[in-house]
């Protein structure tokens, strides 16, 4: 065991906070030959439930419910950060998480959103996250969730969800049956035009195609 030395000093007016965390372990009785045998999810510091609901095309809402673990010994934590992965194409909906006591703060990074709440106790609390499709991906992939002490990163959870409905779609799932809604189309001299192209190019009338191409070479 080490020694730690430690002097704190303040000057002026105003308010400061001090915390200082300290974690340590008494080995009981059978608990060494134990600690080979212990399964992941016993050291899991946090217990972590996540539901995604994805009734709706263009909407989805993520259930999440979590608590500090009793196996840590402590009934609180300081701050704790709950980092939400977002499934490809989708993004938090505008105004869809408000601060609170226990959300200090919602900090929105690509692909994420991240809660840093007040403390976390073993009472379970859950969070409603609304989300809205931004763009359609086809195959979307998996996506997790991780929660962790803030002050002891080593104290996470992390668990995975995905819509096994979007996982199953295609490009072709909004692109009509046979997909011809995205397929390129072939112009006169064997180039490709894309949608948008053939739509714009097809709006305009011959005569007015024909000034445009006469005022093109003219300049």
């Amino acid at each position: 065991m080490q020694h730690l030395n430690l002097q704190v000093s303040a000057e002026g007016l105003g308010l400061a906070l001090f915390q200082l965390n300290v974690f340590y372990n008494i080995w009981g009785e059978g608990m060494m030959m134990r600690r080979g045998r212990r399964s992941a999810e016993e050291h899991e510091a946090f217990h972590l439930n996540v539901e995604l609901l994805d009734m709706e095309m263009n909407s989805a809402e993520l259930h999440i419910c979590t608590s500090l673990s009793a196996s840590l010994g402590v009934n609180s934590t300081g701050m704790v950060l709950l980092e939400v992965g977002l499934l490809s194409g989708f993004a938090l909906q505008q105004d869809g998480l408000q601060t609170n006591e226990l959300i200090k703060k919602v900090e929105m990074q690509p692909g994420k959103v991240i809660l840093y709440l007040d403390s976390m106790t073993t009472e379970e609390v859950c969070f409603w996250i609304p989300l809205v499709m931004e763009y359609k991906v086809g195959k979307v992939q998996e996506a997790n969730v991780i929660i962790y002490n803030y002050y002891e990163p080593r104290q996470r959870t992390v668990r995975l969800y995905q819509s096994e409905k979007r996982a199953n779609m295609t490009s072709c799932s909004f692109c009509g049956e046979d997909c011809s809604l995205c397929k390129p189309e072939e112009n006169n001299d064997g180039s490709i035009l894309s949608n948008g192209q053939n739509r714009l190019m097809s709006s305009f009338s011959p005569a007015l195609l024909l000034l445009f191409i006469i005022t093109f070479f003219s300049v």
